[in-house]
């Protein structure tokens, strides 16, 4: 089953309150994917719809410019598992396009979620 979301869309945790810019979003042990080469316009029901058939997410936030609100064209994607996100990345990164975009997606491990001891793949995009 899924869990349910700590952040929305717009920056705010799930009570409504403003987030903190100094909360940190700890490692999930490889599970928090980021996703780019996303329409601007894309909405987070959206990239809920891409990603669920490779697991349960369990965390989702799109990424927002503070001053428009517009979309940047990534979001966050935290699954249940670790198995659950190398499935997302070896199926969608460089795979699949989206509509409306001329580059295929880039989906990888977020920033942090690599040992430094494990065996990691760097990955370079635009």
């Amino acid at each position: 089953p899924m869990q349910s979301n700590n952040i929305n869309q717009m920056g705010e945790d799930d009570d409504g309150s403003p987030r903190k810019k100094d909360k940190k979003y700890p490692p999930c042990g490889g599970r928090k994917l980021f996703v780019g080469q996303l329409p601007k316009d894309m909405t987070r029901e959206d990239v809920r719809n891409l990603m669920a058939d490779y697991g349960n997410i369990s965390e989702l936030h799109v990424m927002t410019d503070k001053r428009t609100g517009q979309g940047t064209g990534a979001a966050f994607v935290i699954f249940e598992n670790r198995q659950q996100a190398q499935r997302a990345i070896q199926e969608l990164n460089g795979v699949i396009t989206v509509a409306g975009m001329k580059c295929p997606m880039q989906v990888r491990f977020a920033e942090g979620e690599l040992d430094k001891t494990q065996d990691g793949k760097l990955v370079v995009g635009q």
